[in-house]
Order: structure tokens, then sequence, then C-alpha cells
């Protein structure tokens, strides 16, 4: 499978159990642009937009400029997915006190959350895989009990030590081999996002604004002003009998079982357009982007790349805003900062002195 055509016919197959509108779609047309844009807007913007860029007639061609697209589209998966694992296990600590999470993640995270890397976020999947498995919880996306698994965490085995070679230019390659490596890669990321083909039942919502509205003689209603965040954006009123956390991205089933079938993931990703005004001369440094975390220097520095603009800098920029009103900042790094409490070092059990 060298060809983005070949990549889509396999990625629509892998949607087959999901989403049965590609197949209907499939079935009444071959024109791959169609099945292409349905689904780059079934996966949630981080996987969606990487996507969008590898099946681009930029990245068509095989060589080093498609296979680092190859590595980069199968590192933001994994860290989307090792992102929501993280918070989902903040949520079930706050909820079972009683939670068995071994010695050896406590010592291990802080290290490994703050400087994330593709190595790391394997070890969060499978770290984290095992602890929901240990204790009994299934995952939010629950689509994914059957797939953490040593078959599904093996596929990444062989990916992430060439990745570091290549990227880190500790490896020369020649060009015929690069067209190879084009390939086997290009078959495995599609084999992993055809699993995670089930993030089709899930998306990304930024709450923008909440308005209670409370007519006479009737309850409340709360209006939502919500932002689809995929790769063709849309937009939402939906007027609710209660309210979702506002100012934040969530991560939201499409088939609610009630409003609050959804995970926050704030800190990990957030809408720099909730707090911004771009009209503002303050704030013409700001790309309005949604933005994933990518390190808290000395825990001193956060540091986030937007996932539209992959702007490193953005946390300089915000730090200097701090002072003329801009306080999502102070907000983000207290949030980081309570995970690294949450699984911090001094939750470990020490053995008692015999």
């Amino acid at each position: 499978m060298a060809t983005n055509q070949e990549m889509i016919n396999a990625l629509a197959e892998g949607f087959a159990n999901y989403d049965p509108q590609i197949e209907q779609i499939r079935a009444i047309t071959d024109d791959q642009r169609i099945i292409r844009d349905i689904i780059l807007g079934r996966y949630p913007l981080p996987i969606g937009e990487e996507l969008r860029k590898l099946l681009s007639s930029d990245y068509e061609e095989p060589g080093m400029h498609r296979l680092f697209q190859v590595f980069k589209t199968l590192e933001r998966a994994m860290q989307f997915l090792a992102f929501i694992m993280i918070i989902q296990l903040i949520e079930e600590k706050k909820n079972l006190p009683d939670i068995k999470i071994p010695d050896h993640f406590y010592r291990d995270f802080e290290k490994r959350f703050l400087l994330p890397t593709a190595g790391n976020y394997y070890w969060f999947i499978r770290c984290i895989g095992d602890i929901f498995t240990d204790n009994g919880i299934k995952p939010f996306v629950h689509e994914l009990e059957p797939v953490l698994n040593t078959v599904f965490y093996k596929k990444f085995d062989m990916y992430i030590p060439e990745r570091n070679q290549l990227v880190h230019f500790l490896k020369s390659t020649e060009q015929s081999e690069i067209i190879q490596k084009c390939q086997v890669y290009t078959d495995a990321l599609a084999e992993i996002l055809a699993e995670l083909a089930c993030l089709a039942n899930y998306c990304l919502y930024t709450v923008e604004n909440i308005k209670v509205i409370k007519p006479k003689w009737k309850d409340a209603k709360f209006w939502h002003r919500i932002v689809i965040k995929t790769t063709s954006p849309g937009a939402e009123d939906p007027m609710l009998e209660d309210f979702m956390d506002s100012m934040c991205v969530l991560l939201v089933r499409k088939v609610q079982t009630g409003i609050g079938n959804y995970l926050n993931m704030s800190p990990l990703l957030f809408d720099s357009r909730v707090d911004v005004k771009p009209s503002q001369e303050k704030f013409k440094p700001l790309v309005l982007d949604t933005y994933i975390y990518s390190g808290y220097k000395n825990k001193r520095k956060l540091t986030y790349i937007g996932i539209h603009s992959s702007s490193a800098d953005l946390m300089e920029n915000l730090t200097e805003m701090d002072d003329t009103g801009f306080v999502f900042y102070e907000q983000l790094k207290s949030e980081i900062d309570y995970i690294l409490e949450t699984f911090s070092v001094s939750h470990v059990h020490e053995e008692p002195a015999i």
C-alpha cells in the first residue's frame, strides 16, 4: 500500500463497523476526494489534521518528506490516545480512592509527562491500559476495551526506534530504502488508524459560551455555543436541561447517554478562541487555534503546539500577555500542576522497615 488511494480504502473498511454511511457512499461513487473528506471528518481534529496533510497531493510521492508525515500522523494518534487515557485516569482516581496504581507509574510519571515523546506516549497508553484492566475500568472510549492489548501495543514496537533514528538523523538511509519504508509504515499507520476508527463515535467540542434561559413558570434551560473540532468545523447551539463545562475542549460521545458523558480534555487541549478577542492589539501575536500540550520545561514554562499552526512559541506570548488581562495561562499551569500532584512520587507506598 504505497498510495493515498489504497490507504483511503483501508481506512474506509476500518470504519465499516462504526459508520455505515461511508460504505453507502462508496457504493455510489468512486470519487476518492469525497470518501477522503468524509473519513477526515470522522477523526477528532488532532488526528484528522495530520492525516489530511498526509493524504494531500503534497505528500503523495514516496520519500523522506512523506515518511516524516507518516511518523508525525502516527505520533499524533498516540499522543491523543495517551491524553484521553491520562484525563480519564485522573477522573477515575478522584471517584475511586482505592484504585490500584503501581508504584512504578508514580515514580516515572513526572519525568515522562514533563517532556512528552513518542516513547512516552506509548508508555502512557500501555501502563494506563494495564491499570484499567487490573481495576476493571472500562475506557471512556469503550470500544477500545478489546483493542488495548499486547497485540495492539506491539504494533508500535517497530515504529518508535525507526522514528527516532530517522527524525533525529541518527541513521542515513538510501532513497530506495526510504521508498520501501514509506510503504511499510504507511501500511502500519493504516492498520492502527483503522483500529482507532471507533473514534468516529466521538468528537471534540469547544464550548465557547453558555447562557441561562429562564422563562416565567418554567424550568431553566441552558443555551450552549458549541464548535465541533474536526477538519470541517461546524457550530451548534443546543438548548439543554443541564450544562456542560465551558471555555474548554470536551471529548463527547456522539450517542449521548447523559449530558455528563464527556471528558474535559483541559489542560492537555485548549482552544485559544474562548478567551482571546482577535481584534485587540495586544493579542495579535496569538494564533487562534486548538492547542495540544507538548511540555512543561523545568515546571516553569508550558509549551503547546497548534493543531493547525504548529507554533511552539505560544506560551511565551501568553506569559507576556498575562499582566494585560489574559488569565488563561495561569489556569492551564494550575491544572498541569494538579496532574503532576495527582501522580506524584509522594503516592508511592513505602515498604515497612524490617
